[in-house]
């Protein structure tokens, strides 16, 4: 009995129900309100609150990433749970620093299911679209402070690179990129 019960009950984990898909239109407040909740706790002791309003609304506007580039999110059920945006070459919202290379941002996971080494598969889903792009690299601004953070994309085998530093409001940002030759 034992052994035809476990042939029933087969091990299941969170990967067997989670989907990536392109967002649409009716996922724009969801997406917005995930990024929103990962980003603003952290910029509320950062920026001015001027530069909060500003941030908010960019971190909002979800309908211009997807004018611009494309945002994915991934879906537990039909719970938005993250999302990334990677935006083309010579786009209006482009912010590479080199040559045919896409720009990453907006990624996150919603709080509760970090850990789960979910941002792995958006960043398998990134480099999957930008090889249809056909682009060279893939760049990410990551705020210098997120120490966390940058370890993930280096342990994925984004290079430091510093010419695409800058300054983000008040923060400063580290160039890092991802080549797909």
């Amino acid at each position: 009995m034992k052994a035809l019960e476990s042939q029933f009950y087969l091990k299941r984990d969170i990967a067997n129900f989670i989907f990536i898909r392109s967002a649409i239109p009716g996922d724009d407040l969801q997406v917005g309100d995930l990024l929103a909740y990962s980003y603003l706790p952290t910029e509320k002791n950062s920026l001015q609150a001027y530069e909060q309003s500003e941030s908010e609304q960019n971190l909002r506007d979800v309908r211009t990433k997807r004018v611009h580039g494309i945002v994915r999110v991934l879906e537990l059920g039909y719970k938005v749970i993250g999302t990334y945006t990677l935006i083309p070459p010579n786009s209006s919202l482009d912010e590479s620093w080199t040559y045919n290379t896409a720009t990453l941002c907006h990624m996150a996971i919603d709080p509760d299911y970090r850990g789960l080494r979910l941002s792995i598969n958006l960043l398998n889903d990134a480099i999957e679209v930008a090889r249809k792009w056909q682009v060279e690299k893939i760049c990410i601004q990551i705020c210098s402070d997120a120490l966390n953070i940058a370890r993930l994309f280096e342990k994925f085998g984004f290079i430091r690179d510093k010419i695409g530093d800058m300054n983000y409001f008040s923060y400063k940002m580290k160039g890092y990129s991802y080549p797909l030759a």
